[in-house]
């Protein structure tokens, strides 16, 4: 699951297709939420939560998400340990009836099928279940972000967390296939730049990366690593000259080319298989109901995008001053917010 959709992901082979759907559509339709599974799944997801929360990657990851969106908002609140506490099947159960609906939900089916087991899938859900009441419109409230530059104290943490991001456009908004290359030169692959200078020159690192997270009705740039705590604001240094960087010198044709082969590869992997497909088609129509006249605009962009565009999207999008940064670990540091 994420924030924004709740999904269920299904193997089965051919001679087994009718049997082992049936038992799916089963358990979506007629789920029980047994008492003593529920105390089971409460017990254990309370205490991996408790031993995540020990972690300077979650502490640093969850400040970010609260600091960009506010601790109120559905992106920036999160579970606590007490919520396992007061999980019941009434709420389970009020919760899948008010959201689980045929009509704002997908199906994906890919591989070897015909015909006649479309309609045994489809005919499978349709039940009344589905539509016990309408769906309920769902908006993201208003958010402002106020914090950019915050800190979560771990004691005796030998490492600091560190995450550095704004927000972006929705997936489907015309500048994201260049920024997902833009993105990709900065941090999105093992050549990036801020590999190349944080890990290989500096040293501070074994590994740092920068990802587009889409959401239901924005996105999110994040720059993430681990560091050592004495190099901490030296590495939020080097990733901002990395982003100034952008901002001010054309990339070369050398590194576009090299980066256009990698895209390209990363692009056409992403539908290699059924399960590559049907992850792929889910994604898409999850995010603004998107189509492959989506990734036939991405492929455009990765192969026809300049240098000069890269600039401009740079400038747009990559102002440090306008970066939250979050840092956890045991080593405070004058101007941030704890």
């Amino acid at each position: 699951f994420s924030r924004d959709f709740a999904s269920v992901t299904f193997y089965t082979i051919g001679k087994h297709f009718y049997r082992s759907l049936d038992v799916l559509a089963d358990i979506l339709t007629n789920p029980t939420y047994p008492q003593h599974e529920l105390e089971l799944f409460c017990k254990k997801g309370k205490q991996s939560l408790l031993v995540d929360l020990e972690k300077v990657s979650t502490l640093s990851r969850q400040r970010f998400f609260s600091a960009l969106f506010g601790s109120n908002h559905p992106y920036g609140s999160f579970a606590t340990p007490n919520d396992y506490d007061v999980l019941s099947q009434t709420v389970l159960v009020q919760f899948r009836n008010r959201y689980h609906k045929a009509s704002n939900g997908l199906i994906v089916i890919a591989g070897k099928v015909d015909a006649k087991q479309v309609d045994f899938l489809v005919n499978g859900f349709n039940n009344p279940i589905f539509e016990q009441c309408d769906d309920i419109e769902l908006g993201l409230p208003s958010f402002t972000t106020t914090d950019y530059r915050v800190f979560s104290y771990k004691k005796d943490a030998v490492q600091a967390a560190l995450r550095i991001g704004r927000v972006l456009p929705k997936r489907n908004h015309p500048d994201m296939p260049g920024l997902v290359v833009l993105n990709t030169i900065l941090g999105g692959y093992f050549g990036s730049r801020l590999m190349r200078n944080i890990r290989e020159d500096k040293g501070f690192t074994y590994g740092i990366s920068s990802f587009i997270i889409p959401m239901a009705e924005l996105s999110a740039l994040v720059v993430s690593t681990e560091v050592g705590s004495a190099f901490t604001e030296k590495t939020v240094d080097e990733v901002f000259k990395e982003m100034i960087k952008l901002q001010t010198e054309p990339v070369s044709n050398d590194e576009l080319e090299l980066v256009r082969g990698y895209m390209t590869g990363q692009v056409l992997r992403t539908f290699d298989g059924p399960f590559a497909i049907a992850d792929s088609l889910a994604s898409l129509f999850q995010y603004n109901n998107l189509d492959f006249e989506y990734i036939n605009n991405l492929i455009r962009t990765i192969n026809e995008i300049t240098p000069t565009q890269l600039l401009g999207l740079a400038k747009k999008y990559l102002d440090v001053d306008r970066m939250v940064v979050s840092i956890a670990g045991s080593k405070r540091i004058r101007g941030y917010k704890e």
